[in-house]
């Protein structure tokens, strides 16, 4: 939905061609003194009229493309880089609750990317412990919930083969300034101090989310 700021335009041009038809047709129909010539005030109502619609019609065009756009980035697939911080001798299997563990993360972050939040959370889930931060000029994605989990569990089941292995950072970006960090592992050995942010370089990533849950 356009704020009334960005309408400004729109409506200034609708008012301006609305006072231009009422001004010829009280000249034309209500006035004994005719500032112009009759010929001229009926082309002056009959344009104003027609441009009224084409700006009206323009306007809901422009509104639809906004929406269109819109509902691309909210589509586009979110990209995921992953390092691991600290390798172990064991592992955690994660086939099991992978999808709802993927979903319950996403619905935080999208909470927070909401709220403006930069701040940092923490929790366990199953038998798995993970932190969560974001970083960059803006703290809010136009990502759906459900693209953010999908590539939570795109990461979880295809790059991982459904086991984590040791304590790992993800990065998350959806294109702009949006870029979050999630790191994850096993609880048993979780690095909880281990660095998890923008400094780090990433070998691996992949793109994912649309139709992954």
């Amino acid at each position: 939905m356009p704020s009334l700021l960005d309408r400004l335009p729109d409506i200034a041009r609708f008012c301006s061609l609305a006072g231009l038809i009422i001004f010829n047709s009280l000249a034309y129909y209500a006035s004994p003194y005719r500032p112009l010539d009759d010929d001229l005030l009926r082309f002056n109502i009959g344009a104003s009229i027609y441009l009224a619609f084409i700006y009206r019609w323009a306007a809901s065009t422009r509104q639809m493309t906004r929406d269109f756009d819109h509902a691309l980035v909210e589509r586009t697939p979110i990209r995921v880089c992953e390092r691991i911080l600290a390798a172990t001798g064991s592992y955690v299997v994660v086939a099991n609750f992978a999808v709802a563990m993927a979903k319950s993360l996403a619905s935080t972050i999208k909470e927070l990317s909401d709220q403006g939040s930069y701040n940092t959370i923490r929790g366990t889930y199953e038998s798995l412990s993970w932190v969560y931060h974001s970083s960059g000029r803006n703290c809010d994605t136009t990502a759906q919930q459900a693209t953010i989990a999908g590539a939570i569990k795109e990461d979880l089941n295809d790059v991982n083969g459904n086991k984590l292995c040791g304590t790992e950072c993800l990065r998350m970006d959806h294109g702009g300034t949006w870029d979050r960090w999630l790191k994850i592992g096993p609880t048993a050995n979780f690095k909880s101090n281990a660095y998890c942010g923008p400094s780090l370089t990433f070998s691996s990533c992949l793109s994912g989310g649309n139709n992954d849950i």
